[in-house]
């Protein structure tokens, strides 16, 4: 038993130490999660993004421009996000891109941008009759799918009768 919670203790600091030490002392170590499809390795082997992939892809080439004019070095490292972010909060030498800014995480980080601004959009089925311009005017009738865990389900739980379908990811959705 405490053989298995060392090799777990490990691997997990292991994790951590790989990403800590692509930082030296002065530079910022750019991380980014969730890249799946939008991505391609160059012939140099740098991550780059694929044109029209969406704003995953758009957010890498954008932020390697920024730091290209900036002649900085950009090696952005690819981490599942909750390290992402507890890497940014241990220390100054990191900076994750492709995290949206919102009430609950504006205290957490120092934000730089945002890169760009998006908003929620709800399509209906063309059956639904019923008008519907504002997600507090959703009913009992309505169903709507939503991520679990996301701050969606959150809102609409907590300020409309609506019934919610969660996912575990995009593609159940």
């Amino acid at each position: 038993m405490r053989v298995g919670w060392l090799i777990s203790i490990l691997f997990i600091t292991c994790g951590y130490a790989c990403a800590d030490s692509q930082v030296s002392s002065n530079a910022i170590q750019f991380l980014t999660h969730n890249l799946k499809k939008s991505v391609y390795k160059d012939y140099s082997g740098a991550i780059r993004g694929i044109e029209h992939a969406g704003r995953r892809a758009f957010n890498l080439e954008l932020v390697r421009a920024m730091s290209d004019l900036r002649k900085k070095p950009f090696n952005p490292v690819e981490v599942p996000f909750l390290r992402g972010v507890d890497l940014v909060k241990q220390g100054p030498n990191y900076a994750i891109f492709n995290i949206s800014r919102n009430e609950e995480r504006e205290n957490q980080f120092k934000w730089v941008g945002p890169l760009q601004s998006d908003s929620v959009q709800f399509f209906k089925n063309t059956r639904y009759t019923k008008q519907l311009s504002s997600y507090l005017e959703f009913t009992e009738e309505v169903r709507v799918c939503v991520l679990r865990g996301s701050r969606h389900e959150r809102i609409l739980k907590a300020e409309t009768p609506v019934l919610i379908l969660v996912a575990n990811c995009f593609l159940e959705a």
